[in-house]
Parts: C-alpha cells; structure tokens; sequence
C-alpha cells in the first residue's frame, strides 16, 4: 500500500478481522475528501480463507483498490495473488459492513 500511495500519504491503519474499523475508515475517507493521499486496508472473510482489502489514493489522486488473497485456494501449495483496481471512487462503510468499495474507473491511469 506504501508503494501505491507514497512515503508522504495518510497512514489509515490496517484492521485484523474482526476488530472495529470505524476509525481507520473515517481517517481514510476524510483524507479522501480533503484530496490528500492515503492508505488503509482492512481483513475481511473470504471463501476459503481471510483476505486482504486496501483502498490507497496517491498524491496525484489516483485511487486504487487493493485485494490480497494469500491462500488463493483451500489445499495449500497455491501462491497469494495480489491485484489493484483502479477507482473513480470509494465508498466507505462506516457501519462495518462491507468496508471499503470501489466505484471502477474505466479511464487511463
């Protein structure tokens, strides 16, 4: 995520599953708003295993969320797979519910 969004953005924090991320979500969304480059990422249930979401937005206001799956399929021997989206937008859910989306961004980044 330091490498997404820079040496000099906002560290929102990572959050383990389970743990309230309220905090680290307000933090992320206000730096969002106020156009300042941030990062954060939240462990979520996946089907076979927790896995990582991250949302970052670089200096330049690029956004991208960031999915880490580090036990890609139930059966072991499967390397992680990491991938980045690109976002016009993020939505965070303060409730805890779904966390952290992205509204895709179908344009050059």
């Amino acid at each position: 995520m330091l490498a997404i969004a820079g040496a000099d953005s906002d560290d929102c924090g990572a959050v383990p599953l389970g743990a309230d991320a309220h905090a680290a979500l307000t933090c992320a969304q206000r730096s969002d708003a106020a156009g300042r480059a941030f990062r954060v990422i939240v462990q979520d249930k996946g089907a076979d295993a927790p896995l990582w979401l991250g949302a970052a937005r670089d200096a330049r206001g690029k956004r991208w969320m960031v999915f880490l799956d580090a036990e890609a399929s139930a059966g072991g021997g499967t390397a992680p797979t990491l991938s980045a989206v690109p976002c016009s937008a993020f939505v965070f859910a303060l409730d805890g519910k779904d966390a952290l989306e992205c509204n895709p961004s179908f344009g050059e980044h």
